[in-house]
């Protein structure tokens, strides 16, 4: 009840509303994302001795352009 007096208060902000609430996923859902390119990228750190050195700069160069496409896209999620 009360937050439909706040929603017909507020209509005319529900395009800044919508976006808001996009960043906040996008900002959000970054960190499992992270988290999860955190330990592929450990996994590799420590299969280090069973790599060659070029299949292990391939892999490695891999997950850190996935770390810099996560970092890109909560840059632009948090500044929705």
């Amino acid at each position: 009840m009360i937050m439909n007096k706040l929603y017909k208060f507020n209509h005319e902000e529900k395009p800044w509303m919508f976006l808001g609430g996009l960043g906040s996923l996008i900002a959000g859902s970054s960190f499992p994302f992270c988290a999860l390119v955190m330990a592929k990228m450990m996994d590799i750190l420590g299969k280090v001795a069973i790599m060659d050195e070029d299949e292990f700069r391939d892999e490695s160069n891999k997950w850190c352009a996935w770390f810099l496409y996560i970092s890109l896209i909560t840059f632009f999620g948090t500044m929705l």
